[in-house]
């Protein structure tokens, strides 16, 4: 069923009144017809935009759940997104991200866009003329909850394909999850190639992280411990987790077997190795700190079979995660060919 399809007997409901929704109803307003506007901004909130009513939030109580969509065009998703769920709204069922709606649209209607429009997407979400067709929706299901980037995705896609086509042993790992989006494009690959027997390790604290160690700093130098960050402003790690819950509600959601996922609770220094699958296909480590990835490395890698994927976040930007990587191979005499997916990103196969 296209978009177009799925929304026609909704009411729908746009969240969000800022540069994003421009962005979004640009290209969608052409096909989809909108109810009402919804905002937080009091200033904002009984005006007219774009021909319609901007109302408040609590305008959404007496809607009919089972006949209204909300579409949330902001770049405070998790914030909206938790505020609706307190509203008794369901993710998913009774509102989607922008990037959700936008790209099934995109792929439902591309012929028919304008030159400067389907250029404008492109542009916005990293996309390449040469991906795939079924890969662009994953990108726009993802988009919230997830920091990587496109070309990143685009190379879990198709690590996922190689491994599924070659028929590799092993189960899928994440360890530092966030909010899911990684291994979202993990369960919908594996749907996509045809392959749902493969468990998905997933190892994260879902809770603040972990305090950083004196190795742990930014590529340029500067300090990633925690009152440092607060101070300059740049991070704010009370909403830099996703509750272990609202992570495997996003797994769920993709249709991905429910029984084949598996959450890991804790700092992984005290779950691995104690709860770990015999073999590993896939092994994406993305814990941001020195202490976390080598130890990951000390005992996951030694799992993964022969030619598994290695893919290594936060390489070309955390000396430190850089630092135990690099240590880790050397004192095991490993040379090992780490390709450069984007300035983060590393990628490689176990030889």
């Amino acid at each position: 069923m296209g978009i177009l399809e799925e929304l026609k007997y909704k009411k729908l409901v746009v969240f969000g009144t800022g540069s994003y929704q421009r962005f979004f109803d640009s290209i969608a307003r052409n096909y989809l017809e909108y109810s009402y506007y919804v905002d937080n901004d009091k200033e904002k909130q009984g005006k007219m935009y774009s021909g319609k009513v901007v109302a408040p939030p609590t305008n959404l109580i007496g809607e009919n759940k089972s006949k209204v969509l909300i579409i949330i065009a902001s770049s405070f998703f998790t914030e909206i997104s938790l505020q609706l769920k307190r509203m008794g709204f369901i993710e998913h069922l009774h509102f989607k991200s922008a990037s959700e709606v936008l790209l099934s649209l995109y792929i439902e209607k591309r012929n028919e866009l304008d030159y400067f429009y389907r250029k404008s997407i492109m542009d916005f979400y990293l996309l390449d003329d040469d991906m795939e067709d079924n890969f662009i929706p994953m990108v726009g299901k993802t988009v919230p909850y997830s920091l990587t980037l496109t070309n990143a995705k685009y190379n879990l896609y198709k690590s996922v394909e190689y491994i599924v086509k070659n028929n590799l042993p092993g189960d899928f790992v994440e360890c530092g999850v966030w909010h899911g989006g990684s291994a979202m494009i993990m369960a919908l690959s594996l749907i996509e190639f045809g392959d749902t027997s493969r468990r998905i390790y997933l190892y994260d604290t879902y809770d603040e992280m972990p305090d950083p160690t004196e190795k742990d700093v930014s590529w340029n130098g500067t300090s990633l411990f925690r009152d440092d960050w607060n101070e300059l402003g740049e991070v704010d790690f009370k909403k830099n987790y996703s509750t272990e819950d609202n992570v495997l509600q996003q797994l769920y959601s993709t249709g991905y077997p429910r029984d084949k996922i598996i959450t890991v609770k804790g700092k992984v220094e005290e779950t691995i190795p104690q709860t770990v699958p015999g073999n590993i296909a896939l092994l994406r480590l993305d814990t941001d700190w020195y202490v976390p990835t080598y130890h990951q490395f000390v005992h996951l890698y030694p799992l993964l079979v022969q030619k598994g994927v290695l893919i290594v976040d936060d390489y070309g930007v955390l000396r430190g995660a850089r630092e135990a990587t690099d240590q880790y191979f050397e004192e095991n005499n490993i040379n090992i060919l780490m390709t450069k997916v984007n300035m983060s990103v590393r990628f490689a196969i176990k030889i």
